[in-house]
């Protein structure tokens, strides 16, 4: 939420920066003032440098994060059933590879088992988006603690499975 706020004070800011340096510049065309238009490139530093931080913060610090944590989960990880239950299903298996692509054994959990793409950071609570090779999105699933991720039955909250890293 506060980089959301962030944004929308770099752009209100970064545009009245803007709209100052374009007048700064017209009435340097129209005066054919060399100070007026020097004044117009000092204070198109402002947007510029705006624009360099948010392209910076979404297109490269963002997604380094994301492929740091997209490295911690890679693994296999194997399904348990509840929150309480230590119980491992040794059958069905989450396989999660660095190249971000999963394999999900078949089970009567989800109504999806197979191959697909993952990555971290789809939402805005960190959750992890599995897509199948359609590019449909199947499930979400929360991660906890680098070893274990929990996916909820039809995006519903009430009936949940986990998957602890083997």
């Amino acid at each position: 939420m506060v980089e959301g706020i962030v944004l929308i004070i770099f752009f209100i800011v970064g545009g009245l920066a803007a709209l100052l340096a374009l007048f700064f510049f017209v009435v340097a065309v129209v005066r054919q003032s060399k100070t007026m238009f020097k004044i117009g490139l000092a204070v198109c530093i402002v947007p510029l440098s705006l624009y360099g931080l948010t392209y910076w913060f979404y297109d490269i610090h963002i997604p380094s994060l994301d492929k740091q944590t997209e490295e911690k989960y890679a693994g296999t990880y194997i399904m348990t059933h509840g929150d309480n239950d230590t119980t491992k299903y040794m059958g069905v298996r989450l396989i999660l590879n660095s190249d971000n692509t999963y394999h999900l054994d078949k089970n009567n959990f989800t109504d999806f088992a197979g191959n697909g793409k993952w990555k971290a950071g789809a939402t805005d609570d960190g959750k992890f988006e599995f897509r199948d090779n359609g590019n449909s999105i199947k499930f979400w699933a929360s991660p906890y603690n680098e070893n274990k991720l929990v996916i909820n039955e039809n995006f519903n909250d009430t009936k949940r499975v986990i998957f602890i890293k083997e």
